[in-house]
């Protein structure tokens, strides 16, 4: 994206998109759906189908058959439920930032499922700590309880899906096509056919 050339660079890209392509699986008859496995073939709603969505997308593929089965699966199955499993945290983690980069009603219908359940999970501690001014001030975690890493990478793995209405860019998009949808150099910090304010829909109630 910054325009750096590196030899070899573009055959990587293409063989990592011929790689995530390899493990994406139909997931039985339904030929509308399927999702990505770790080292083959995956089924539809798959712990994985998030990431191979993210990276394809990311890769520049996010327009790709597999692509949209697998966003039309989570679509049809994906419910979000914090519960006492690190795998589900690391699913969703992958999920929310590929329903994002998506877009449109996709992002809207699961940004309505995940972000008030995600808020309500967090462990709160009244006057937890003290800031700079010495003030006591509240802190908050998650924790799964049975994960590999314990609080530290569920708080962050839950706190990166808060963070994703403002913390990614559109980095699929060389900086060509970004002017290029833009019309030329004129406003390029405007870019609502990237980023369409309308797909962020940020409303949280507590």
């Amino acid at each position: 994206m910054a325009g750096i050339e590196r030899p070899g660079l573009e055959k990587a890209i293409q063989n990592a998109i011929r790689g995530w392509k390899a493990n994406f699986g139909h997931g039985g008859s339904d030929t509308s759906g399927g999702g990505f496995g770790y080292s083959g073939p995956g089924r539809a709603g798959a712990i994985l189908s998030g990431a191979g969505i993210l990276s394809l997308q990311l890769l520049g593929a996010g327009e790709s058959e597999e692509v949209k089965r697998a966003l039309h699966s989570h679509n049809e199955r994906r419910e979000f439920v914090f519960d006492a499993s690190y795998r589900r945290t690391y699913q969703h983690y992958y999920d929310t930032q590929a329903r994002f980069h998506e877009g449109g009603e996709g992002w809207r219908e699961w940004n309505r499922k995940f972000s008030v359940p995600l808020v309500n999970a967090q462990t709160v501690i009244p006057n937890g700590i003290a800031d700079l001014q010495g003030r006591m001030v509240d802190i908050g975690y998650w924790c799964n309880n049975n994960g590999p890493a314990g609080r530290v990478m569920d708080t962050a793995l839950c706190a990166l899906q808060l963070m994703v209405y403002y913390r990614y860019l559109p980095t699929f998009q060389s900086p060509e096509q970004i002017l290029a949808a833009d019309g030329g150099d004129e406003a390029v910090a405007d870019q609502p056919r990237i980023v369409e304010a309308q797909d962020l829909d940020i409303e949280i109630q507590l």
